[in-house]
């Protein structure tokens, strides 16, 4: 969950390539699977500040590594 404007959410997906990377885990995007934002707020009555938005990204885990 990403709470802010959208010019900071570039921190939180590093947050989130961070955790990828220390639990095993790589990125499993593919035309099938995709990076998706879901906005919980409407921009013409929240302030930036307190907008939230769901980032998602498909993972799949790295060959050879145990479950967490």
């Amino acid at each position: 969950m990403h709470q802010s404007s959208f010019h900071d959410e570039p921190a939180t997906l590093a947050k989130m390539k961070a955790f990828i990377a220390e639990n095993g885990l790589q990125n499993d995007l593919s035309e099938t699977r995709r990076y998706h934002e879901i906005y919980l707020f409407d921009p013409r009555k929240v302030e930036s500040a307190k907008m939230k938005t769901v980032l998602r990204v498909p993972v799949r885990r790295k060959e050879g590594e145990k479950n967490l």
